[in-house]
């Protein structure tokens, strides 16, 4: 019984746009098949580990790919 992708998506980006502390911008998620691909920026090397972390924490992940750019705002 797996969630549709368009779910699992907006579910990821739910849970990351509510995982406190964390600041991504122009974020995208994509899922096929329950692999999350994340693209973005974030501020910190950290943040994006943390990301991955949230996005595999949401049910019916399978992994999830990043291609987010640790780019520190000015």
């Amino acid at each position: 019984d797996s969630v549709p992708d368009t779910t699992l998506g907006e579910k990821v980006r739910q849970a990351l746009l509510n995982e406190h502390g964390l600041n991504p911008r122009d974020l995208q998620v994509t899922a096929q098949n329950g692999v999350v691909t994340l693209s973005g920026k974030v501020d910190e090397k950290s943040d994006q580990e943390r990301m991955m972390l949230v996005g595999m924490g949401v049910d019916g992940v399978r992994s999830v790919v990043s291609n987010l750019v640790v780019d520190r705002p000015a």
